[in-house]
């Protein structure tokens, strides 16, 4: 059974805690929990310079250092995508009540501790203060209504106006041939 790390510890040792908690919870899953511990280590020594896909893909995850290609072999990719989002389910579940999160931002392999203590409105900031938890979730939800596919209903909208606007650029030099010009000119 895994345990909650001890409230009253310093920040870097409750960090530490926490991520060795979690790493302890991963174990049905060695390569990610072997990840999360390789990414803390380098965090924690102040390494992070050092957590990049060739170095997780060569030390963690076994490809070899002299054929290792990243433009080929995603595999540092896939296994962070991976620990990312079982960290999430982590969180949502059995670590839902933990006063420290760990996360992994998309894009970067650097793991971050969030403080649910931190999470908690700034008295500089009434306004937000006065706002239950409810709020934001209900912002989301008219974001989401605004734009149903985020990103990718924007990308699809530009790529067609794109494409009309080649298609009607297209289709006018088409017209305008060589001899279209000689039309209006009498013949001396």
């Amino acid at each position: 059974m895994v345990m909650p790390l001890d409230p009253n510890a310093r920040p870097v040792e409750a960090e530490r805690a926490e991520l060795e908690c979690v790493a302890e919870a991963l174990a049905r899953s060695p390569r990610l929990s072997r990840l999360l511990r390789y990414m803390g280590e380098k965090l924690f020594s102040g390494e992070v310079d050092q957590l990049n896909e060739y170095n997780i893909a060569t030390e963690v995850l076994g490809r070899s250092k002299t054929v290792f290609n990243a433009g080929e072999d995603a595999i540092a990719r896939v296994e962070t995508h991976r620990l990312r989002k079982r960290l999430a389910e982590f969180y949502e579940s059995e670590g839902i009540n933990h006063p420290i999160h760990v996360t992994l931002p998309a894009g970067t392999y650097v793991p971050v501790f969030i403080h649910k203590s931190a999470e908690e409105p700034s008295p500089t900031w009434p306004k937000l203060a006065q706002t239950s938890e409810s709020e934001p979730q209900r912002h989301d939800e008219r974001v989401s209504r605004w734009y149903p596919h985020g990103w990718k209903f924007t990308a699809l909208a530009a790529s067609l106006a794109l494409l009309a606007l080649g298609l009607s650029l297209y289709l006018r030099v088409g017209r305008a041939t060589p001899g279209s010009s000689q039309i209006g000119r009498a013949h001396v």
